[in-house]
């Protein structure tokens, strides 16, 4: 279950840097049914009234985690991944995969709705 939040992203996506598994600005959007918790990266945000782009972590219960970068559309309400990378619990890069460049809905209930409406609120 997605949990609500006190603070959007606000003005934090002007700052370049994309993809740094040490980022210090990781905020926690929530856990979904299968245990895995999701958190973006607001250092990466980088957005405007038609598209935003950021990286997105996605870690289990024993630390293995991927951080995708992700660009969602705000009028078509899609989102498609960029980059996919795999993490072990030590920060170490596992593997890096071809994303599924295909672009997917962002569906009420899900994580990417979640980070759908920090970005741009419920519209």
């Amino acid at each position: 279950r997605v949990s609500s939040t006190s603070r959007g992203l606000g003005d934090v996506y002007k700052r370049q840097g994309i993809g740094s598994v040490d980022a210090a600005n990781w905020y926690t959007v929530g856990t979904d049914s299968n245990g895995i918790t999701w958190s973006i990266d607001n250092d990466s945000v980088k957005k405007d009234d038609k598209k935003a782009t950021l990286d997105i972590k996605a870690m289990d219960y024993e630390g293995y985690h991927y951080i995708v970068t992700e660009e969602f559309n705000h009028k078509k309400r899609e989102v498609k991944d960029v980059k996919v990378t795999l993490y072990n619990p030590k920060g170490e890069v596992v593997k890096q995969e071809q994303p599924n460049k295909s672009t997917r809905k962002v569906e009420q209930g899900t994580p990417a709705y979640a980070v759908y409406t920090l970005i741009w609120g419920d519209k």
